[in-house]
């Protein structure tokens, strides 16, 4: 019998992470039962601020722009581009999901989100405004969709 060797490398794979959504809904539940609202936004808080320190200074010092971006780019790795939307105009970035790939990835398992599963996009977003100096809203959170409507703006673009 002849040995067949492969030469593969991690980054000739397609990356997907479609089951993180899963264990995080898995976590908020957890720390949600355990330690109440107040819980899950202390433990996502902590975790976006570690997790977006590189994309806080690139939103400090550019602005608006890399946080569209990392919006399209997070998308598109999803494969559901046609998922978001977007209008960036005069210190202001408006993001429309009209649904959210996690949360469809979860119900198409079978899996009923968590309670608190409105709070990885509410607490995460609004503390990754926060660290970077924006102002955030949060509108029409559907919670069967994942729908959503983002509103950054950067006070110091719009104050030129």
């Amino acid at each position: 019998m002849e040995k067949l060797v492969m030469d593969r490398r991690a980054d000739a794979n397609k990356y997907l992470h479609k089951d993180f959504h899963l264990s995080i809904d898995l976590s908020v539940d957890y720390v949600g039962r355990r330690f109440g609202d107040a819980g899950v936004r202390k433990y996502l808080t902590k975790y976006a601020t570690a997790y977006y320190i590189p994309l806080v200074g690139r939103i400090r010092k550019d602005g608006l722009k890399p946080l569209m971006e990392y919006f399209r780019d997070l998308y598109a790795e999803e494969g559901a581009s046609d998922a978001v939307d977007f209008v960036l105009d005069e210190g202001e970035l408006r993001v429309h999901v009209a649904y959210c790939p996690g949360l469809k990835y979860m119900m198409g398992k079978g899996h009923a989100p968590s309670p608190w599963h409105v709070e990885t996009v509410r607490t995460v977003y609004g503390t990754l405004a926060l660290n970077a100096g924006l102002d955030f809203e949060y509108e029409n959170y559907d919670e069967k969709t994942g729908a959503v409507q983002l509103t950054f703006r950067n006070p110091k673009e719009r104050a030129s």
